[in-house]
């Protein structure tokens, strides 16, 4: 029968703390005023395949509950004792074995057996503690799992203090997402994925320390991580092309016309490559959707864009520009000089597409008289409006 109150209760091995409130007997037999020993406790019941068994004695010369207290604290110290003494887990290097002791939630435990007596003036409670393997496996995997995020925050400390940023990187990821299963950690998450920010910060990824830098400000209560957080916040650069193209194979595909008609355009490809090249995006010319298509511009022509450029890129960046011929070709000024140039009068729109399953991911457009390709591809690439404002929300959506 299961003792109300058990649950939330938190025992350790060494050292106990407890507040626990029981009421009745729970299934106890009295013995009466005798301090004869019960028979089973010469011979109690041994560990099954299902449960667990603790025998132990409680005292009290000022009543019957708290005899029984202190015969169930007993049963819980020695569970506990019991778990931390199978938790050994041998370092990579084969070295000694590192034990671990710390304090445990116990659920489930049951009184399984109960006796009572009073000699003189002292309770006596004779208890069978009865605890399911299950819930015993259950806190060793923790606590194993506990000793292996010890042994490789430790790992990754060290190769980063190795410049080993890469490896650093992999264990860090690899506690954040294994933190939540281990038991006795001495350190707190926060302090990893702002590590794990830091390390990204040094390797100019700004969205991917942007990304933890947030986690922690949104979740943490404790006033020193916050402040940390917000120092490293003031470090972050503003966002980029390379952040949200992070990792993927951008495909180009660019068109130029008016009127509705429109041919694919290799010199505006060109230049767009050529741009995106300083932000260390890695671009490719996807040649086969300029040999099959002409652009009507709505979700069809999209769709079928992606479904030719998937096997290429990632994404697919694709640009329209519509020119308006009665306007392009006449003379305009270059600011600062005597100079003038030709017109271009034009409407350059944007889509960002995932090639997966043709998603449109942002799109946009700019319109103006400028005297080049260059520099209606410029509003687009770095205006604050227009593909920086989306660069966050391109990241998260290329890594569904």
């Amino acid at each position: 029968m299961s003792l109300p109150g058990l649950s939330g209760m938190r025992v350790a091995a060494k050292t106990l703390v407890m507040g626990l409130v029981c009421s009745g007997l729970y299934g106890c037999s009295t013995v009466g005023q005798s301090s004869s020993v019960p028979a089973w406790w010469s011979d109690p019941q041994k560990h099954g395949p299902q449960h667990l068994y603790f025998k132990a004695k409680g005292e009290s010369r000022d009543s019957l509950e708290d005899a029984r207290q202190n015969a169930l604290k007993s049963v819980q110290a020695q569970i506990a004792e019991y778990i931390f003494a199978e938790v050994e887990v041998r370092d990579d290097a084969g070295g000694s074995r590192v034990s671990v002791e710390s304090a445990v939630e116990l659920r489930e435990l049951e009184s399984f057996k109960e006796d009572e007596a009073k000699s003189g003036g002292t309770w006596i409670v004779w208890m069978l503690g009865r605890y399911p393997r299950a819930e015993y496996d259950r806190i060793r995997k923790r606590l194993e799992m506990g000793v292996k995020l010890e042994s490789l925050w430790q790992k990754a400390q060290s190769a980063l203090n190795q410049q080993k940023l890469g490896s650093a990187e992999k264990m860090l990821l690899s506690i954040i997402k294994n933190y939540d299963k281990g038991l006795r950690v001495s350190f707190d998450v926060e302090s990893v994925k702002l590590e794990l920010a830091g390390l990204y910060l040094k390797q100019d990824r700004g969205l991917k320390a942007r990304q933890f830098i947030a986690d922690v400000q949104k979740s943490t209560t404790d006033s020193l991580w916050r402040r940390k957080a917000d120092e490293l916040f003031a470090q972050l650069p503003p966002v980029s092309l390379k952040d949200a193209f992070e990792g993927k194979t951008v495909g180009i595909v660019c068109f130029v016309g008016g009127s509705g008609r429109y041919e694919c355009d290799a010199n505006l490809a060109s230049e767009l490559n050529s741009r995106l090249a300083k932000y260390s995006v890695k671009t490719v010319h996807v040649k086969n959707i300029c040999e099959s298509v002409r652009p009507v511009i709505d979700d069809g022509f999209l769709k079928q864009i992606a479904l030719k450029g998937r096997k290429e890129a990632n994404v697919l960046f694709v640009a329209v520009m519509d020119v308006d011929s009665t306007k392009t070709g006449t003379k305009i000024a270059i600011p600062g000089t005597d100079e003038t140039t030709d017109a271009l009068d034009a409407k350059l729109v944007y889509w960002i597409v995932r090639s997966s399953d043709g998603a449109v991911l942002a799109s946009d457009s700019t319109v103006g008289l400028s005297s080049a390709q260059a520099s209606l591809l410029n509003t687009i690439l770095t205006h604050r409006r227009h593909l920086p404002q989306y660069a966050p929300g391109i990241a998260e959506q290329l890594q569904k």
